[in-house]
């Protein structure tokens, strides 16, 4: 539902508990997009509640806790490494290795002694350097 906020600007509103859910260093456009609203209206708001902003600039969890406090909305601020874990979350992705065991052990390193020894050497800068070179 949409009511004029301070300013005389149109936005829409939550209900006190419509929970929206922001990336730490998001902007007014952010925001914006999420609740269907002009970002120019939200610059607006804030103006008229003592804060200045533009609609690009990151703000704070401050800044958007006074705005969502007046526009009715329960902003949550998550990092984006939160914002992440939730989303891979929402896969189906095992944690174990669905190789077949052949495809396993070609991208292994070998384990025992023996293994080890028939391994291929390592190929350092000094034994690059070592290693005649054909012309």
């Amino acid at each position: 539902m949409q009511a004029p906020a301070p300013g005389g600007v149109i936005v829409p509103r939550g209900d006190g508990s419509t929970v929206v859910r922001l990336r730490r260093g998001s902007s007014l456009t952010d925001f914006a997009d999420k609740i269907g609203a002009n970002p120019a209206s939200l610059v607006t708001v804030l103006i008229h509640l003592g804060e200045m902003a533009t609609a690009t600039q990151s703000l704070n969890e401050e800044t958007f806790d006074i705005l969502g406090e007046e526009l009715g909305y329960n902003i949550q601020v998550v990092s984006p490494e939160d914002e992440d874990r939730e989303l891979l979350g929402t896969f189906s992705i095992g944690p174990t290795c669905r190789c077949t065991p052949t495809a396993r052990r070609m991208t292994s390193a070998p384990t025992s002694p023996a293994a080890r020894s028939r391994a291929a050497p390592a190929r350092t800068p000094a034994a690059i350097a070592a290693t005649p070179s054909s012309a």
